[in-house]
C-alpha cells in the first residue's frame, strides 16, 4: 500500500511505537512510504529527538520516497491511505495484517495467480505471496470462498485490504452465473472481486502449455481439435473433463458449439486432465504475454486487471 503520514504526527511527537511499526514496513518494502520533500526535515526532527539510533536511516529511507513522490505522484493511480494522528493505531493494525485474496482452491488458483504475475510483470505481488504479505486464501469452492472473504473482511478496521477470484463456471459467454451474483454481494461490503470472463483458470492455459503433456500421442489430436474452436468455443469448454463420450456436447451449450465437426467433438471427448493447471506453473518461465493473447483479443487486459486487483490491497 502506498501510505502518507501527516506532518501532525511527526509534529505531536507521539505513537512513537506506532511510527516506527510503519517505517520497518517501508525498509522492508512491504509498504510505499509517500512523503512530500517539504517534509523532510520534519520526519529528520521527530526521528532525532524519539529514536535517535535509527534517526539516520529512516531520514535517508525519507528523502528517497520523497524523490519517488516528486517523480511519480502525478502518474500514480494507486490507491493512497493518508493517515491522521488519531487514525493511526487504527491504521497500523490494518497494515500489519496480511492483505488477503479468497480463491475456491489455493492450489491451483495460488499456481494461476503466480504464473500471471511472473509473465506480466508483477514481481511485487510474488514477493508479497512469498512473505506472506498477500495470503492465498482456500475456501474449498465458490461458497466457501465468499465466506472466508466475509470474514476476512470483519478483521480490519478502516481498510479492508481484501479480494477474492472465482472461477465463472460459464457454460456460454457473458451469462450471469452464482460467482456474479455472490461478487455483487461482497462488492457490498467493500470487497474487491474478479469473476473470470472465461469458465476456469484452466481455460487460460496456452496451447505451448498443453504441448508438454504427455502422452504425447494422445494429447496432440486434443490440441488439432482444440485449435479449431472459436475463442469463445475454447473459453467455455471443459479443459479437465472435456466432452462426456457417451452424450457430447452438453445440451447449454449445443447452440455455442454448433457447426463444430463431430470428430472434432470426439477428439476433445476426455479433455487435458484434473491436474492440468500444474503443468503451468511449471511451464511458467517458457512463456509471454503473446501465448496468452493468442487466447482471445481481451484475455491479457483481463489478466492484467486481476493483477490491479492485487496492487490495490497489497
Amino acid at each position: 500500500m502506498r501510505v502518507e503520514l501527516t506532518t501532525k504526527i511527526f509534529v505531536q511527537g507521539e505513537h512513537v511505537g506506532e511510527v516506527l511499526a510503519l517505517l520497518r514496513h517501508f525498509a522492508q518494502g512491504r509498504h510505499e512510504w509517500v512523503v512530500s520533500p517539504i517534509d523532510t526535515d520534519t520526519v529528520a526532527d521527530y526521528l532525532d529527538s524519539h529514536a535517535q539510533g535509527l534517526a539516520k536511516g529512516y531520514s535517508e529511507l525519507a528523502r528517497k520516497a520523497a524523490v519517488n513522490h516528486a517523480a511519480w505522484s502525478v502518474a500514480d493511480a494507486r490507491p493512497l491511505v493518508r493517515i491522521q494522528p488519531e487514525e493511526l493505531s487504527d491504521h497500523v493494525a490494518d497494515l500489519e495484517r496480511p492483505a488477503i485474496v479468497a480463491v475456491e482452491n489455493n492450489r491451483s488458483d495460488r499456481c494461476f495467480l503466480e504464473v500471471i504475475a511472473k509473465v506480466f510483470g508483477a514481481p511485487e505481488i510474488l514477493l508479497a505471496v512469498k512473505r506472506d504479505w498477500l495470503v492465498i486464501d482456500n475456501g474449498g469452492g465458490l461458497a466457501g470462498a465468499g465466506r472466508r472473504a466475509k470474514e476476512e473482511r470483519g478483521k480490519f478496521r478502516l481498510i479492508p485490504r481484501v479480494a477474492a477470484l472465482f472461477d465463472s463456471d460459464r457454460m456460454v459467454p457473458a451469462s450471469s452465473e452464482k460467482a456474479h451474483a455472490l461478487a455483487e454481494r461482497l462488492r457490498g461490503h467493500d470487497i474487491l472481486v474478479h469473476v473470470l470472463e472465461f469458465r476456469e483458470a484452466e481455460n487460460y492455459i496456452p496451447n505451448r502449455v498443453l504441448h508438454t503433456l504427455k502422452p504425447y500421442h494422445l494429447i496432440h489430436p486434443r490440441i488439432d481439435a482444440l485449435k479449431r474452436l472459436s475463442h469463445e468455443q475454447r473459453g467455455h469448454f471443459d479443459m479437465k473433463r472435456g466432452f462426456d463420450k457417451t452424450s457430447g456436447v452438453p445440451d447449454s451449450q449445443k447452440v455455442l458449439f454448433a457447426g463444430v465437426p463431430s470428430q472434432v467433438i470426439a477428439k476433445l471427448g476426455q479433455g487435458f486432465g484434473s491436474d492440468v493447471i500444474k503443468q503451468l506453473g511449471e511451464r511458467a518461465d517458457t512463456l509471454s504475454e503473446t501465448d496468452f493473447a493468442g487466447l482471445g483479443p481481451d484475455v491479457c487486459r483481463e489478466l492484467r486487471s486481476i493483477l490491479e486487483m492485487l496492487r490495490k490491497i497489497v
